[in-house]
Protein backbone atom coordinates (compact mmCIF):
# COMPACT_ATOMS: atom_id res chain seq x y z
CA UNK A 1 0.00 0.00 0.00
CA UNK A 2 2.74 2.24 1.04
CA UNK A 3 4.63 1.60 -2.10
CA UNK A 4 1.80 2.40 -3.97
CA UNK A 5 1.45 5.66 -2.56
CA UNK A 6 4.70 6.66 -2.96
CA UNK A 7 4.50 5.61 -6.61
CA UNK A 8 1.92 7.31 -7.71
CA UNK A 9 2.88 10.24 -5.61
CA UNK A 10 6.13 10.29 -7.44
CA UNK A 11 4.55 10.20 -10.94
CA UNK A 12 2.10 13.26 -10.18
CA UNK A 13 5.59 15.11 -9.14
CA UNK A 14 7.68 14.07 -12.41
CA UNK A 15 4.25 14.93 -14.37
CA UNK A 16 3.15 18.12 -13.16
CA UNK A 17 6.21 19.89 -15.13
CA UNK A 18 5.58 18.22 -18.38
CA UNK A 19 2.11 18.83 -18.44
CA UNK A 20 2.26 22.59 -17.00
CA UNK A 21 4.93 23.33 -19.70
CA UNK A 22 2.73 22.52 -22.18
CA UNK A 23 0.27 24.27 -21.01
CA UNK A 24 2.56 27.27 -20.88
CA UNK A 25 3.45 26.90 -24.28
CA UNK A 26 0.09 26.49 -25.82
CA UNK A 27 -1.39 29.91 -24.11
CA UNK A 28 2.33 31.71 -25.65
CA UNK A 29 1.38 30.13 -28.90
CA UNK A 30 -2.01 32.74 -29.14
CA UNK A 31 -1.63 36.34 -30.47
CA UNK A 32 -1.04 38.61 -28.36
CA UNK A 33 -1.90 42.15 -30.47
CA UNK A 34 -5.85 41.26 -29.37
CA UNK A 35 -4.54 41.25 -25.91
CA UNK A 36 -2.75 44.35 -25.85
CA UNK A 37 -5.56 46.24 -27.51
CA UNK A 38 -7.80 44.94 -24.60
CA UNK A 39 -5.22 45.52 -21.72
CA UNK A 40 -4.51 49.09 -23.27
CA UNK A 41 -8.53 49.72 -23.22
CA UNK A 42 -8.50 49.26 -19.36
CA UNK A 43 -5.79 51.59 -18.79
CA UNK A 44 -7.89 54.46 -17.47
CA UNK A 45 -9.06 51.58 -14.50
CA UNK A 46 -5.75 51.60 -13.19
CA UNK A 47 -5.14 55.46 -13.57
CA UNK A 48 -7.79 55.84 -10.80
CA UNK A 49 -6.52 53.21 -8.87
CA UNK A 50 -3.00 54.63 -8.48
CA UNK A 51 -1.97 54.01 -5.32
CA UNK A 52 1.37 55.14 -3.38
CA UNK A 53 2.33 51.95 -1.48
CA UNK A 54 3.67 53.85 1.38
CA UNK A 55 1.81 56.81 2.27
CA UNK A 56 -1.54 57.37 2.66
CA UNK A 57 -4.27 56.40 5.09
CA UNK A 58 -2.98 55.22 8.50
CA UNK A 59 -3.28 51.50 8.49
CA UNK A 60 -4.56 51.52 5.01
CA UNK A 61 -2.89 48.10 4.04
CA UNK A 62 -6.34 45.78 4.19
CA UNK A 63 -7.76 48.35 1.37
CA UNK A 64 -4.73 48.54 -0.86
CA UNK A 65 -5.68 47.01 -4.20
CA UNK A 66 -1.98 46.82 -4.57
CA UNK A 67 -1.76 47.49 -8.26
CA UNK A 68 1.67 46.51 -8.91
CA UNK A 69 1.20 42.62 -9.26
CA UNK A 70 -1.59 43.68 -11.61
CA UNK A 71 0.80 45.70 -13.59
CA UNK A 72 3.34 42.47 -13.88
CA UNK A 73 0.89 40.03 -14.80
CA UNK A 74 -0.67 42.65 -17.79
CA UNK A 75 2.74 43.58 -18.83
CA UNK A 76 3.91 39.64 -19.05
CA UNK A 77 0.89 38.55 -20.78
CA UNK A 78 0.89 41.71 -23.59
CA UNK A 79 4.83 41.19 -24.35
CA UNK A 80 5.10 41.19 -27.99
CA UNK A 81 6.33 37.85 -29.00
CA UNK A 82 10.47 37.86 -29.06
CA UNK A 83 12.90 36.84 -31.33
CA UNK A 84 13.80 33.78 -29.21
CA UNK A 85 10.80 30.45 -29.85
CA UNK A 86 7.59 30.59 -27.64
CA UNK A 87 9.22 27.69 -25.82
CA UNK A 88 12.03 30.14 -24.38
CA UNK A 89 8.72 33.08 -24.20
CA UNK A 90 6.74 30.21 -22.07
CA UNK A 91 9.62 29.62 -19.54
CA UNK A 92 11.41 32.65 -19.10
CA UNK A 93 8.15 35.04 -19.04
CA UNK A 94 9.54 38.07 -20.74
CA UNK A 95 8.07 41.85 -19.78
CA UNK A 96 8.95 45.46 -20.37
CA UNK A 97 10.61 46.61 -17.17
CA UNK A 98 12.97 49.53 -15.87
CA UNK A 99 14.54 49.31 -12.91
CA UNK A 100 15.06 53.47 -13.30
CA UNK A 101 11.35 54.67 -13.63
CA UNK A 102 9.22 54.96 -10.70
CA UNK A 103 7.15 51.35 -9.88
CA UNK A 104 4.05 52.16 -12.46
CA UNK A 105 5.92 53.74 -14.69
CA UNK A 106 6.44 50.79 -17.31
CA UNK A 107 2.89 49.53 -16.99
CA UNK A 108 1.53 52.75 -18.61
CA UNK A 109 4.43 53.52 -21.54
CA UNK A 110 4.03 49.66 -22.19
CA UNK A 111 0.58 49.92 -22.68
CA UNK A 112 0.45 53.26 -24.32
CA UNK A 113 2.57 52.03 -26.98
CA UNK A 114 6.35 53.54 -26.22
CA UNK A 115 8.19 50.99 -25.00
CA UNK A 116 11.46 53.48 -25.69
CA UNK A 117 12.46 53.91 -21.88
CA UNK A 118 11.61 50.26 -21.45
CA UNK A 119 14.16 47.11 -21.45
CA UNK A 120 13.39 43.46 -22.27
CA UNK A 121 13.72 41.49 -18.70
CA UNK A 122 12.70 38.02 -17.95
CA UNK A 123 10.94 36.68 -15.03
CA UNK A 124 11.40 33.10 -15.04
CA UNK A 125 11.58 32.38 -11.32
CA UNK A 126 7.98 31.86 -10.85
CA UNK A 127 6.27 29.64 -13.31
CA UNK A 128 3.12 32.44 -13.81
CA UNK A 129 0.57 29.60 -14.14
CA UNK A 130 -2.60 32.60 -14.09
CA UNK A 131 -1.12 33.06 -17.84
CA UNK A 132 -3.28 29.78 -18.37
CA UNK A 133 -6.56 31.92 -17.60
CA UNK A 134 -5.54 35.81 -18.29
CA UNK A 135 -3.91 34.92 -21.54
CA UNK A 136 -7.07 33.78 -23.57
CA UNK A 137 -9.31 35.71 -21.32
CA UNK A 138 -7.56 39.12 -22.57
CA UNK A 139 -8.39 37.69 -25.83
CA UNK A 140 -11.65 37.90 -25.77
CA UNK A 141 -12.19 40.96 -22.74
CA UNK A 142 -10.85 43.81 -21.21
CA UNK A 143 -10.10 44.26 -17.60
CA UNK A 144 -13.58 45.76 -16.41
CA UNK A 145 -14.98 42.47 -17.67
CA UNK A 146 -12.54 40.33 -16.57
CA UNK A 147 -13.23 41.87 -13.19
CA UNK A 148 -17.23 41.73 -13.88
CA UNK A 149 -17.04 37.76 -14.76
CA UNK A 150 -14.53 37.67 -11.19
CA UNK A 151 -16.98 38.65 -9.69
CA UNK A 152 -19.72 35.96 -10.70
CA UNK A 153 -16.96 33.65 -9.97
CA UNK A 154 -16.51 34.70 -6.71
CA UNK A 155 -20.18 35.07 -5.37
CA UNK A 156 -20.49 31.18 -6.84
CA UNK A 157 -18.00 29.50 -5.09
CA UNK A 158 -18.12 31.53 -1.86
CA UNK A 159 -22.12 30.79 -1.66
CA UNK A 160 -21.24 26.96 -2.88
CA UNK A 161 -18.61 26.41 -0.37
CA UNK A 162 -20.74 28.03 2.18
CA UNK A 163 -24.23 25.57 1.19
CA UNK A 164 -21.92 22.86 1.23
CA UNK A 165 -20.24 23.50 4.80
CA UNK A 166 -23.94 24.18 5.91
CA UNK A 167 -24.79 20.58 4.99
CA UNK A 168 -21.74 18.89 6.17
CA UNK A 169 -21.62 20.72 9.61
CA UNK A 170 -24.30 23.47 10.49
CA UNK A 171 -24.80 27.05 10.86
CA UNK A 172 -21.78 27.04 13.17
CA UNK A 173 -19.13 26.73 10.41
CA UNK A 174 -20.58 28.69 8.15
CA UNK A 175 -20.44 31.53 10.48
CA UNK A 176 -17.12 30.86 11.43
CA UNK A 177 -16.32 30.89 7.39
CA UNK A 178 -17.85 34.15 6.98
CA UNK A 179 -15.66 35.61 9.23
CA UNK A 180 -12.51 33.88 7.40
CA UNK A 181 -13.63 35.78 4.22
CA UNK A 182 -14.57 38.89 5.88
CA UNK A 183 -10.56 38.75 6.50
CA UNK A 184 -9.81 37.25 2.38
CA UNK A 185 -11.94 40.17 1.07
CA UNK A 186 -12.86 39.25 -1.41
CA UNK A 187 -13.76 42.46 -2.58
CA UNK A 188 -10.17 42.68 -3.66
CA UNK A 189 -9.81 39.65 -4.69
CA UNK A 190 -12.92 40.97 -7.62
CA UNK A 191 -10.69 43.45 -8.38
CA UNK A 192 -7.39 42.82 -8.61
CA UNK A 193 -5.83 40.17 -10.68
CA UNK A 194 -4.68 37.72 -8.12
CA UNK A 195 -8.21 36.15 -6.47
CA UNK A 196 -6.03 33.01 -7.07
CA UNK A 197 -5.38 32.40 -3.50
CA UNK A 198 -9.44 32.85 -2.45
CA UNK A 199 -10.55 30.97 -5.25
CA UNK A 200 -7.93 28.18 -4.70
CA UNK A 201 -8.96 26.82 -0.94
CA UNK A 202 -12.41 27.46 -1.81
CA UNK A 203 -12.93 25.11 -4.93
CA UNK A 204 -10.56 22.47 -2.95
CA UNK A 205 -12.99 22.87 0.11
CA UNK A 206 -15.94 22.38 -2.45
CA UNK A 207 -13.97 19.21 -3.99
CA UNK A 208 -13.25 18.04 -0.24
CA UNK A 209 -16.83 17.99 0.81
CA UNK A 210 -18.34 17.02 -2.49
CA UNK A 211 -16.05 13.77 -2.69
CA UNK A 212 -15.03 13.18 1.00
CA UNK A 213 -15.75 9.64 0.58
CA UNK A 214 -13.60 8.82 -3.04
CA UNK A 215 -10.85 10.86 -1.03
CA UNK A 216 -10.88 9.11 2.10
CA UNK A 217 -11.00 5.16 -0.54
CA UNK A 218 -7.05 4.57 -0.29
CA UNK A 219 -5.59 7.49 1.41
CA UNK A 220 -6.25 9.62 -1.68
CA UNK A 221 -6.48 12.23 0.29
CA UNK A 222 -2.77 12.34 -0.02
CA UNK A 223 -2.64 13.09 -3.75
CA UNK A 224 -5.11 15.39 -3.58
CA UNK A 225 -3.31 17.77 -0.98
CA UNK A 226 -0.07 17.27 -3.22
CA UNK A 227 -1.65 18.37 -6.22
CA UNK A 228 -3.16 21.58 -4.08
CA UNK A 229 0.30 22.02 -3.34
CA UNK A 230 1.53 21.93 -6.94
CA UNK A 231 -0.97 23.83 -8.11
CA UNK A 232 -0.15 26.42 -5.85
CA UNK A 233 3.24 27.10 -6.85
CA UNK A 234 2.27 26.83 -10.46
CA UNK A 235 -0.39 29.87 -10.60
CA UNK A 236 0.32 31.98 -7.31
CA UNK A 237 3.24 34.23 -6.89
CA UNK A 238 4.77 34.15 -2.87
CA UNK A 239 1.58 36.29 -1.73
CA UNK A 240 0.00 34.47 1.00
CA UNK A 241 0.42 30.64 -0.52
CA UNK A 242 -0.46 28.55 3.21
CA UNK A 243 -3.87 29.60 2.89
CA UNK A 244 -4.68 27.09 0.42
CA UNK A 245 -3.20 24.29 2.36
CA UNK A 246 -4.90 25.28 6.10
CA UNK A 247 -8.01 26.27 5.06
CA UNK A 248 -9.13 23.15 3.78
CA UNK A 249 -6.34 21.15 5.71
CA UNK A 250 -9.17 22.37 9.14
CA UNK A 251 -11.70 21.25 7.08
CA UNK A 252 -10.25 17.76 6.40
CA UNK A 253 -9.67 17.48 10.10
CA UNK A 254 -12.80 18.37 10.93
CA UNK A 255 -14.40 15.65 8.76
CA UNK A 256 -12.75 13.39 10.64
CA UNK A 257 -13.25 14.95 14.08
CA UNK A 258 -14.01 11.83 15.82
CA UNK A 259 -10.44 10.04 15.27
CA UNK A 260 -7.65 9.43 17.48
CA UNK A 261 -5.15 11.86 18.44
CA UNK A 262 -2.46 9.93 16.82
CA UNK A 263 -4.67 9.22 13.41
CA UNK A 264 -5.44 12.80 13.18
CA UNK A 265 -2.38 13.92 13.73
CA UNK A 266 -0.71 11.26 11.23
CA UNK A 267 -2.83 12.88 8.67
CA UNK A 268 -2.32 16.28 9.29
CA UNK A 269 1.34 15.73 9.15
CA UNK A 270 0.80 13.57 6.05
CA UNK A 271 -0.71 16.30 3.85
CA UNK A 272 1.13 18.91 4.83
CA UNK A 273 4.40 16.98 4.48
CA UNK A 274 2.87 16.46 0.86
CA UNK A 275 1.64 19.59 0.37
CA UNK A 276 5.15 21.13 1.08
CA UNK A 277 6.84 18.63 -1.37
CA UNK A 278 4.26 19.33 -4.10
CA UNK A 279 4.97 23.40 -3.66
CA UNK A 280 8.73 23.05 -3.59
CA UNK A 281 9.41 20.49 -5.98
CA UNK A 282 7.14 22.17 -8.56
CA UNK A 283 8.44 25.67 -7.82
CA UNK A 284 12.00 24.17 -8.69
CA UNK A 285 10.84 22.42 -11.49
CA UNK A 286 10.42 25.50 -13.28
CA UNK A 287 14.09 26.67 -12.73
CA UNK A 288 15.04 23.39 -13.89
CA UNK A 289 12.53 23.16 -17.10
CA UNK A 290 14.01 26.91 -17.96
CA UNK A 291 17.50 25.87 -17.88
CA UNK A 292 16.77 22.18 -20.06
CA UNK A 293 14.63 23.90 -22.98
CA UNK A 294 16.59 27.43 -22.90
CA UNK A 295 19.82 27.59 -21.45
CA UNK A 296 18.82 29.77 -18.69
CA UNK A 297 20.08 29.47 -15.12
CA UNK A 298 17.15 30.37 -13.19
CA UNK A 299 18.16 28.47 -10.19
CA UNK A 300 21.28 31.22 -10.08
CA UNK A 301 18.54 33.94 -10.66
CA UNK A 302 16.46 32.10 -7.72
CA UNK A 303 19.09 32.01 -5.65
CA UNK A 304 20.91 35.21 -6.25
CA UNK A 305 17.45 36.71 -5.32
CA UNK A 306 16.69 34.97 -2.15
CA UNK A 307 20.21 36.09 -1.17
CA UNK A 308 18.81 40.00 -1.78
CA UNK A 309 17.38 41.47 1.08
CA UNK A 310 14.22 43.17 0.14
CA UNK A 311 14.58 46.86 -0.02
CA UNK A 312 11.63 47.55 -1.93
CA UNK A 313 9.98 51.01 -0.74
CA UNK A 314 12.66 51.20 1.60
CA UNK A 315 14.00 49.64 4.29
CA UNK A 316 12.25 47.31 6.71
CA UNK A 317 12.91 45.27 10.27
CA UNK A 318 12.51 41.86 9.76
CA UNK A 319 12.82 40.46 13.32
CA UNK A 320 10.19 38.33 13.54
CA UNK A 321 8.09 40.26 16.51
CA UNK A 322 8.13 43.60 14.36
CA UNK A 323 6.92 41.15 10.87
CA UNK A 324 4.48 39.44 12.94
CA UNK A 325 2.61 42.63 15.17
CA UNK A 326 2.87 44.93 11.86
CA UNK A 327 0.60 42.02 10.14
CA UNK A 328 -1.81 41.67 13.26
CA UNK A 329 -1.94 45.60 13.13
CA UNK A 330 -3.15 45.22 9.40
CA UNK A 331 -6.81 43.77 11.00
CA UNK A 332 -6.65 45.51 14.00
CA UNK A 333 -9.02 47.92 13.15
CA UNK A 334 -12.27 48.71 14.31
CA UNK A 335 -14.44 46.58 11.21
CA UNK A 336 -12.60 43.62 12.19
CA UNK A 337 -12.71 43.89 15.84
CA UNK A 338 -16.21 44.37 15.76
CA UNK A 339 -16.81 41.25 13.22
CA UNK A 340 -14.33 39.06 15.63
CA UNK A 341 -16.46 39.93 18.50
CA UNK A 342 -20.01 39.37 16.79
CA UNK A 343 -18.46 36.48 15.15
CA UNK A 344 -17.28 35.00 19.26
CA UNK A 345 -20.65 35.89 20.59
CA UNK A 346 -22.60 34.09 17.47
CA UNK A 347 -20.72 30.91 18.19
CA UNK A 348 -20.65 30.55 21.69
CA UNK A 349 -24.29 30.90 21.54
CA UNK A 350 -24.87 28.74 18.91
CA UNK A 351 -22.28 25.74 20.83
CA UNK A 352 -24.73 26.56 24.12
CA UNK A 353 -28.03 26.42 22.20
CA UNK A 354 -26.63 23.47 20.06
CA UNK A 355 -25.66 21.62 23.76
CA UNK A 356 -29.01 22.68 25.20
CA UNK A 357 -30.71 21.11 22.26
CA UNK A 358 -28.90 17.80 21.79
CA UNK A 359 -27.38 17.01 25.03
CA UNK A 360 -24.21 16.61 23.76
CA UNK A 361 -20.90 17.69 25.09
CA UNK A 362 -17.95 16.37 24.08
CA UNK A 363 -14.13 17.90 23.71
CA UNK A 364 -12.77 16.10 21.38
CA UNK A 365 -9.07 17.17 22.54
CA UNK A 366 -7.62 15.44 19.39
CA UNK A 367 -9.21 17.59 17.11
CA UNK A 368 -8.34 20.36 19.18
CA UNK A 369 -4.67 20.05 19.60
CA UNK A 370 -5.02 20.13 15.61
CA UNK A 371 -6.82 22.84 15.14
CA UNK A 372 -4.63 24.70 17.61
CA UNK A 373 -1.19 23.59 15.44
CA UNK A 374 -3.19 24.76 12.75
CA UNK A 375 -3.52 28.19 14.12
CA UNK A 376 0.08 28.57 14.66
CA UNK A 377 1.35 28.18 11.22
CA UNK A 378 1.18 31.99 10.15
CA UNK A 379 3.73 32.78 12.38
CA UNK A 380 5.61 29.84 11.16
CA UNK A 381 5.60 31.52 8.14
CA UNK A 382 6.58 34.71 9.07
CA UNK A 383 9.70 33.48 10.81
CA UNK A 384 10.38 31.54 7.49
CA UNK A 385 9.51 34.82 5.02
CA UNK A 386 10.36 37.57 7.51
CA UNK A 387 11.42 39.54 4.36
CA UNK A 388 9.00 38.96 2.45
CA UNK A 389 6.16 39.21 4.77
CA UNK A 390 7.41 42.78 5.94
CA UNK A 391 7.70 43.85 1.99
CA UNK A 392 3.93 42.82 1.46
CA UNK A 393 2.05 43.17 4.54
CA UNK A 394 -1.19 44.45 2.43
CA UNK A 395 -1.36 40.24 0.90
CA UNK A 396 0.90 38.44 3.77
CA UNK A 397 -1.53 39.69 6.42
CA UNK A 398 -4.40 37.12 5.42
CA UNK A 399 -2.28 34.46 6.54
CA UNK A 400 -3.89 34.58 9.23
CA UNK A 401 -6.89 33.97 8.09
CA UNK A 402 -5.63 30.31 8.63
CA UNK A 403 -5.66 31.21 12.70
CA UNK A 404 -8.85 33.09 13.13
CA UNK A 405 -10.71 30.11 11.10
CA UNK A 406 -9.29 27.61 13.18
CA UNK A 407 -10.32 28.79 16.56
CA UNK A 408 -13.63 29.83 15.21
CA UNK A 409 -13.57 26.01 14.75
CA UNK A 410 -13.15 24.83 17.48
CA UNK A 411 -17.08 24.63 18.67
CA UNK A 412 -17.11 21.58 16.09
CA UNK A 413 -14.78 19.81 18.53
CA UNK A 414 -17.41 20.29 21.55
CA UNK A 415 -20.86 19.97 19.88
CA UNK A 416 -22.37 18.02 16.26
CA UNK A 417 -24.78 20.28 14.56
CA UNK A 418 -25.29 17.60 12.48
Amino acid sequence: MMNKLLLKSLFILLISPVVFTLLMIGVYSLPVEPMFTHAAASVDVYQENRIDYWTGLENSYFSNMEPYTDYLMINTATFPTTKETVVYDAVNNPQKFSEKLEWDEPFFLHLSGDDSKLEDTIYPRFWHGYMIWLKPMLLFFNISEIRIINLYLTIALCGLCLILLYREFGWLMCIAFSAVLFIMNPLLSVLTLQGDALTIPLAAIIFMIWKKDWLKENRRYVYFFLTLGIITSFIMFLTYPLVTLALPLTVWILMNRDGSLKELLATGLACGLVWAVGFAFNWAAKWAVSYLLTGYNAIADAAERAARPYTEGGSFNTTFYWVFMNNLYVINVKPFKFVYRLTAVLLAAGTALTWHRKKEFSIRIPAAVCLLIIAVMPLAWYFVMRSHSAVHLWWSHKELAISFFALFCLPQVIVKEK
